[in-house]
């Protein structure tokens, strides 16, 4: 299984937090469903992040520029 770390913010996500504690795992759509719910499902547009990031960047957009590097690369 794969620990990636949070892609927002960088920092290693706790999964054996409980759900919805904010340092817990929580898959963040890239593009978000609220402009791009086809991709909705698409696996493609998953990214590893904490609960916390996640519901803090809410439906805006990524950040243009920003991209983190898959720790097996």
């Amino acid at each position: 299984m794969q620990r990636n770390r949070c892609w927002i913010c960088t920092q290693a996500i706790d999964y054996n937090a409980p759900p919805n504690h904010p340092e817990s795992f929580e898959p963040d759509h890239y593009y978000p469903v609220s402009t791009h719910p086809h991709l909705a499902n698409d696996p493609a547009n998953l990214r590893a992040s904490h609960s916390k990031c996640n519901r803090s960047r809410g439906n805006q957009p990524a950040q243009q520029g920003v991209w983190i590097q898959a720790e097996e690369w």
